[in-house]
């Protein structure tokens, strides 16, 4: 709009820095050649006007897209004239800008000694300038380049240093969600890092190595939620900021509704984008009065941090529990199985050969229970199994529960479901047949779990259960779960009368849930539906009664960024619902949603769904489950357990479809 306006005005030095704007957009968008021609244009204006500052700008971003398209050779004559540019205007940062360009081109041309000594003529021009974050750039740089020479140590050195850098500006104060974002943005840092040492301990394999490696992965994984769980309680619930928040939360609620209603009707794409660009807006200023409601947008650094190896030995593992950590790589992946006394780690291959495995199994375990799929599905389970356990050999016999740290697509797999790997060629066993399972965010957030239940109060009473709410065809329309009853006072029949709090039908509302009651128990048990929004994970919820026992509408809809704030004291909260387990995958924080959002509010641990659950299957099987806990006096993984192997041993029941789709995410003592 502004390169119409000005066309034929006699403005070339502004029509100039237009046409550069919109090649740095087009090459954004990955459009480089359409990016280059606007580039080249503006640099033609700007040497016209013999404005040399905009022109080594241009020749900069020139470098830039023809490095993206490829062209490492151009892109090396124009970062070059960018350089000798800003040199002799004395643009001591941009120099090093053009320097850390520079190697980056001599890297990707396979001349790492270049890229080495352009990588350390910018070093100093950053630090001078106090620019930590292109300073971990170049030392990044220099680690690739220094470990493409074969210096290992002077590589780890380096990328030690981008690292320190990097946590010492994500250590500033700032909303969660952008440090979990910024680190998101750095995760390659970590990757090299991971694969270093590892191949350091391929060379040196009683260093020690691993075992960094190890601790290198945990620092990367749920820094966030690491953070909110130390941050848990600092929550002031008045004030203006307070006010603020809830008022933001209303509107977010009435525009999430509006969206819903728009995309079920079909509308125009412009009436859907305006109002998805409100919401956005509204969504931000939400972000930062509850980041400051926490005392997180400008008031405090991070406060917690990753464990060691020592301390999740110590504090986290006992004699009968094996801890499985997966790292993928994209050229080669890693687990690490670590116990009380000791470490282990083994090379499985790179990304796409495992993601590839794990989708296959994931899109046929919801229809395994049909004839047509259920042999598929064993091959594709046998196929993960191969791929993700069978390299430990029998080193799982004897231990009773195994703690999985998943990373990628790996968070949507049943591992219980995975053929236990000496049984795979013969009897094929599932894993739950002999071994307990926890699903874990990281091993750090065990331990902070485990600290945070030492100093909480615990639940007085027992059992509390919202199901069977009362819904209307607003916002999309939510048929009734005609099990969800059935499973109720099936799991409300087994606690004591002065144990259990019973919120079914018109009762199963979001009032109740907020109202401070859920508190008092030990298990929250929700039998409802789920929504899932990965593009704004606090929007997702639980759908409640949507109606009142008048006949009025309600806001039944229970979102993340609310339950985060319940202040539970439960064990366990149970979430009997569809896909609960998914969430926004962020790289370096895993799946965020709704079993953050309980882990959040307090509890320990949280039962949820990997797919769309059969309710007649679920409801069979939570009441198997509860009987355990309530009765047998089964601590949850147990519990879950003989109720899963109870079920995979009933024909009726074998598929795994209706046993394997829960998984037990959190604390389990």
């Amino acid at each position: 709009e502004a390169r119409g306006v000005l066309e034929g005005a006699g403005e070339p030095r502004t029509m100039g820095r237009i046409l550069a704007s919109l090649g740095i957009a087009y090459r954004a968008r990955g459009q480089s050649g359409k990016g280059i021609e606007y580039l080249q244009k503006a640099l033609r204006l700007h040497r016209q006007t013999g404005d040399r500052r905009d022109e080594a700008v241009v020749l900069g971003e020139l470098g830039l897209a023809h490095r993206q398209a490829g062209a490492l050779d151009a892109a090396g004559r124009y970062y070059h004239e960018a350089l000798d540019l800003h040199r002799a205007l004395g643009n001591r940062s941009d120099e090093a800008t053009a320097l850390l360009n520079l190697g980056r081109v001599h890297d990707a041309l396979d001349d790492p000694a270049a890229a080495v000594e352009l990588y350390q003529r910018a070093l100093p021009r950053f630090a001078a300038a106090g620019d930590r974050l292109n300073e971990a750039a170049a030392l990044f740089g220099l680690a690739q380049a220094r470990w493409r020479q074969g210096d290992l140590d002077a590589a780890r050195t380096s990328i030690e240093a981008a690292l320190e850098r990097i946590e010492s500006l994500r250590a500033e104060p700032a909303a969660a969600e952008l440090r979990a974002s910024y680190l998101a943005s750095k995760q390659q840092y970590f990757a090299l890092y991971v694969d270093l040492l590892m191949e350091l301990h391929r060379l040196e394999p009683a260093a020690g190595h691993d075992g960094r490696a190890f601790e290198a992965s945990e620092r990367l994984r749920t820094r966030s939620l690491l953070e909110e769980l130390a941050e848990a309680g600092e929550r002031p619930g008045h004030g203006r900021l307070a006010e603020e928040e809830a008022d933001l939360a209303r509107r977010l609620h009435t525009l999430e509704l509006r969206r819903m209603e728009l995309a079920a009707a079909g509308a125009d794409a412009g009436r859907r984008e305006t109002a998805e660009r409100e919401l956005r807006r509204v969504l931000a200023r939400h972000r930062r009065v509850r980041a400051a409601l926490r005392g997180g947008s400008d008031s405090r650094p991070a406060v917690s941090r990753p464990r060691s190896l020592e301390e999740v030995q110590r504090r986290v593992l006992d004699g009968g529990t094996l801890l499985l950590e997966y790292y993928l790589g994209e050229e080669r992946s890693f687990l690490w199985a670590v116990t009380s006394t000791s470490l282990e780690s083994f090379v499985l291959p790179g990304r796409a050969t495992l993601e590839t495995a794990a989708r296959r199994a994931y899109e046929l375990l919801p229809q395994s229970h049909r004839r047509t799929a259920g042999v598929q599905t064993g091959i594709a389970l046998q196929e993960l199994s191969r791929l993700l356990l069978a390299p430990m050999g029998d080193r799982m016999a004897g231990r009773r529960r195994l703690l999985v740290v998943p990373d990628g697509v790996l968070h949507y797999i049943p591992f219980a479901a995975l053929p236990l790997p000496a049984k795979a060629a013969g009897d094929v066993l599932p894993l739950v047949a002999e071994h307990e399972i926890v699903m874990l965010p990281s091993a750090s957030t065990a331990a902070v779990l485990r600290e945070r239940r030492s100093s909480r109060r615990q639940a007085p009473a027992g059992v509390a259960v919202l199901a069977d709410p009362v819904f209307v065809a607003r916002g999309g329309g939510f048929p009734r779960l005609p099990f969800s009853r059935q499973e109720a006072e099936g799991i409300l029949a087994l606690a004591p009368a002065g144990q259990r709090l019973e919120l079914l039908g018109f009762a199963a509302s979001r009032e109740a849930a907020l109202g401070g009651g859920l508190a008092r128990y030990r298990y929250v048990h929700f039998a409802t539906h789920g929504i899932l929004d990965t593009a704004y994970p606090e929007l997702s919820g639980l759908v409640l009664s949507l109606v009142d026992r008048k006949g009025q509408p309600a806001n039944g809809f229970l979102r993340a960024h609310e339950i985060a704030d319940l202040h539970l004291a439960a064990d366990l909260v149970v979430l009997s619902a569809c896909r609960t387990a998914l969430g926004k995958e962020i790289r370096g924080e895993g799946l965020v949603g709704l079993t953050r959002a309980f882990l959040d509010a307090g509890a320990q641990g949280v039962l949820v769904s990997l797919w769309q659950v059969e309710d007649r299957a679920t409801a069979e099987l939570m009441r198997r489950f509860y009987k355990g806990m309530l009765q047998g006096g089964l601590p949850p993984p147990a519990a879950l357990r003989r109720a899963q192997v109870s079920l995979w041993q009933e024909r009726n029941w074998q598929a795994p479809s209706y046993w394997a789709g829960f998984a037990l995410q959190g604390e389990w003592r």
